[in-house]
């Protein structure tokens, strides 16, 4: 089974903004640029990871 690196970085991207002014809406942090790029920025290599292809769990690969 293959995973789906591009469609997990796109969704952290656009998860990752709309987060980013959430925060700021709700007055957590304020919006400047360096959150505007960090939060997207750091979601979107989560779901670059989690799409990430690995092995099934116990499987191990054999010389040919």
């Amino acid at each position: 089974m293959k995973g789906h690196r591009v469609r997990g970085a796109i969704s952290g991207l656009v998860f990752g903004l709309g987060l980013a002014i959430l925060l700021q809406q709700f007055a957590i942090v304020p919006l400047t640029t360096l959150v505007l790029v960090l939060v997207p920025l750091g979601t979107a290599l989560i779901g670059l990871a989690i799409g990430w292809p690995r092995s099934p769990s116990g499987a191990t690969r054999r010389a040919s």
